[in-house]
């Protein structure tokens, strides 16, 4: 077991920016590569924008006569002419969509974005096919707008895609069983991470969006997480509450990142969580150092890994009771307002292609839809997270991610305007 001591466990918490995070002991070499950062242009956000047909609907959109496909909507999506916005101009934007809106949603994307998972000894995305994006618009953009989700569907606004071409393309070689390229992929994902966390940051402050400002991310590896904390909590300027349905912990070394293993404990150390529950932890995907780190964080978890999941009826019975059991704590302790951040990592999902592609250990999206819409009604869940989906790794089940995405996007949306108008 992994074991470094209070002394340098201590030292590690202190340390803010992850570049930072650098020991001798880790066999990482680093050394910045020649991408622009983040750091370096600080006005300016790395987003592109959504492709359009040449009828100006978004990408993906069939119309058809005497009925409205959401393709078709007006502001319902980012052009693609907005490709890195000045933060000025984009806040004013912002502002001039979600007027007058009692629910915004911004709806933002990391499909392309498999640095995490690359760094951590995962697989990454088949270059040549579509991301879970692409799967996602194609279902979202041909979903039929009538009088029952008209005000659902409009509260969305598709901001675009974290641009991070330049790192991928700075990546696509490398090889992370070579310490010096891991560490050039490393710096990679510590460089989408700035870049994320500003999106998210200007689309989260209230003084943009007003007080029914919301985000849903959608996919990348689970290392975007990172980003999806630090910027609500820049934005909001509280510690947010994490929930996370997962197998894995995340809660690996920092020493050893960032990369999709390492982002609750990039998280903790840059103290800007303030708690978390993690739902349906695998004990055997999960190290002694991870569990050490789980103990020291507090995170909540022994009570509602996989094996008392099944233990207590399996997921159609016990995720229904951990639920509630999760809303009732966070009521307790930090109460039903306290900004909370709902985190699906797609290997936990049966049926879907996925990092860890996990074919036994998931759950049916049907017990999984509940539990989106019980913690949205009765919690604060300013923002909505769904990672490692990889449509590539079997295009067979490629409508199934764009399903689970789009359906749950709009059950997030529809679940909020009820709660807002009762």
């Amino acid at each position: 077991m992994i074991n470094i001591g209070t002394q340098g466990y201590n030292k590690m918490m202190k340390l803010k920016p992850l570049r930072n995070l650098i020991m001798e002991s880790t066999p990482i070499t680093r050394s910045f590569s020649t991408f622009t950062k983040q750091i370096d242009n600080p006005d300016t956000l790395f987003l592109r924008g959504n492709p359009q047909t040449e009828s100006g609907h978004l990408l993906y959109t069939k119309p058809r006569p005497y009925q409205i496909q959401a393709g078709q909507l007006t502001h319902l999506y980012n052009p693609l002419t907005a490709t890195h916005p000045k933060i000025s101009k984009f806040s004013e934007q912002l502002k001039q969509v979600s007027q007058d809106k009692p629910l915004f949603i911004c709806v933002l994307d990391a499909s392309q974005d498999d640095l995490g998972a690359r760094a951590n000894f995962g697989r990454g995305n088949p270059t040549h096919l579509p991301t879970a994006y692409d799967e996602f618009l194609k279902k979202l953009s041909n979903f039929q707008v009538n009088r029952h989700n008209k005000e659902a569907l409009e509260s969305l606004y598709l901001m675009g895609q974290v641009d991070i071409m330049d790192l991928l393309k700075e990546c696509n070689e490398l090889d992370p069983t070579k310490p010096e390229e891991r560490g050039r992929m490393i710096e990679c994902v510590d460089e989408h991470y700035q870049r994320a966390a500003k999106i998210v940051e200007c689309c989260m402050i209230e003084g943009n969006v007003g007080k029914g400002g919301h985000l849903y991310y959608i996919n990348g590896d689970h290392n975007n997480m990172a980003s999806v904390v630090t910027g609500v909590y820049r934005a909001r300027g509280v510690k947010p509450v994490v929930i996370n349905l997962d197998f894995h912990s995340d809660a690996r070394l920092s020493i050893d990142g960032p990369h999709s293993g390492t982002w609750l404990s990039d998280g903790y150390a840059r103290n800007e969580i303030q708690h978390t529950y993690i739902i349906g932890l695998s004990l055997l995907s999960n190290s002694d150092a991870c569990i050490d780190n789980l103990e020291r964080f507090g995170v909540t978890y022994r009570s509602y890994t996989w094996d008392e999941i099944q233990m207590n009826g399996g997921s159609r019975l016990a995720l229904p009771s951990i639920t509630n059991e999760v809303i009732l704590d966070i009521a307790k302790r930090f109460g039903k307002e306290y900004p909370v951040i709902f985190s699906i990592d797609g290997d936990t999902v049966c049926g879907l292609p996925c990092s860890a592609q996990n074919e036994v250990l998931g759950y049916p999206p049907e017990d999984v839809y509940p539990m989106v819409a019980t913690f949205t009604r009765e919690l604060n869940v300013v923002g909505f997270t769904i990672q490692e989906l990889k449509p590539g790794l079997d295009t067979s089940k490629n409508s199934a991610v764009g399903e689970f995405l789009a359906n749950n996007l709009f059950l997030y949306a529809q679940t909020l305007l009820k709660k807002a108008n009762q």
